[in-house]
């Protein structure tokens, strides 16, 4: 399964950038967090995304070394 971490481009209602996640088996995409600026935003998602592939990186590590 992959996680994919991406911002709307466009505010929602409240004027909000949202941070969306989306894994690869649903493919149904939830809201995780609203941001008053898309640059907050995108820094949030970016750093999300580098925590997540270096999550999966390690797993894939240890269970090679299994």
């Amino acid at each position: 399964m992959s996680i994919r971490i991406f911002v709307d481009d466009v505010p929602n209602k409240d004027g909000k950038y949202m941070v969306t996640q989306e894994d690869s088996e649903t493919e149904k995409p939830f809201g995780v967090k609203d941001f008053d600026t898309q640059e907050e935003a995108l820094q949030f998602a970016e750093d999300m995304q580098t925590a997540i592939d270096k999550g999966a990186a390690e797993r894939s590590d240890n269970e090679a070394s299994d």
